[in-house]
């Protein structure tokens, strides 16, 4: 059943799967070929099934027409996120982009944004949070929402679980200069053993380095220690009203990376008790229905 962990774990997200995406999030060393033959297996008793190349838990086959279509949508926000990332790459102290949530997944809603972890210049996070944080809440998200800010010299998340592990698997690098986040956090493959590091949707553009550069000149100095200050009193209060109903440990957890210089974040994680809880309670439903049936086919032999 582990080779269908990914299955399993996508159906509480109500999603379909492709075979590479089944591998990919597989919970042990597998390749295509296997999930195919794990998949004719009598041992699965169809607990999962394959319909039009997608992988889904019996029972939810109504999943894959809905995929196909949060796919195509997923696709076009995608084209729509590099055209924002030619634009983005620009803004003084961006070091790379990466889009993440449901778009990156192929998977998107009607309602889906194009959700940003932006990779800052060290000491420049509420800087670069007032320009683009500003620009989203000016039109209201329709553009881009980047709700996650981390600095250039802390690309390491230090949260590992298997719902981290699964946001960055199926994140995508805008830029090439986004890459490294991918391959400094390597310990995704401790839970998904099959993600490889993420590679950028579009190349390295000339010139961007050189321009972006001239950009950040006027905000070197004593102007851009003023500029910094102001950013992270706007910052904080942006904190504490987007956090003002989370507990007082998440808030303060927060606050403190930010004025740390770690990160700035205002993506609310779930409740990964709750989450744990659900996945487990539905893998072993699967595993007994699993059970039952083949002591059934035993009995009747």
């Amino acid at each position: 059943m582990s080779i269908f962990d990914g299955v399993v774990y996508s159906d509480l997200f109500d999603c379909a799967l492709r075979l590479d995406e089944v591998v990919r999030y597989s919970g042990r060393a597998v390749g295509p070929e296997e999930v195919v033959a794990a998949l004719a297996s009598s041992s699965l008793d169809g607990a999962v099934v394959r319909k039009d190349g997608y992988f889904t838990v019996s029972g939810r086959e109504g999943l894959v027409e809905q995929r196909v279509e949060t796919q195509s949508r997923a696709l076009r926000l995608q084209r729509r996120a590099q055209r924002v990332n030619r634009v983005l790459r620009l803004v003084p102290f961006v070091r790379g982009l990466i889009l993440t949530g449901s778009v990156a997944a192929e998977a998107a809603a009607e309602d889906a944004d194009i959700d940003l972890l932006v990779i800052v210049s060290p000491g420049r996070l509420a800087f670069v949070f007032l320009v683009l944080g500003g620009f989203s809440r000016l039109t209201r998200r329709r553009v881009f929402c980047a709700n996650f800010y981390l600095s250039e010299d802390r690309l390491r998340v230090e949260r590992h679980n298997l719902f981290v592990a699964r946001e960055i698997a199926q994140a995508r690098p805008l830029d090439e200069d986004a890459e490294r986040f991918f391959e400094i956090n390597d310990w995704i493959r401790d839970f998904l053993p099959n993600a490889s590091p993420s590679r950028a949707l579009g190349g390295r553009r000339p010139g961007v380095r050189w321009m972006q550069r001239l950009l950040e000149w006027p905000f070197k100095g004593r102007f851009g220690r003023w500029c910094e200050s102001f950013a992270g009193r706007v910052a904080r209060r942006r904190i504490d009203a987007h956090y003002r109903a989370a507990p007082e440990d998440q808030r303060t957890m927060v606050s403190d990376r930010f004025v740390a210089g770690h990160e700035l974040r205002f993506h609310n994680h779930p409740d990964l008790r709750g989450l744990r809880a659900r996945y487990e309670a539905h893998r072993a439903s699967l595993r007994t229905s699993l059970d039952a049936t083949t002591g059934q086919m035993e009995s009747e032999r």
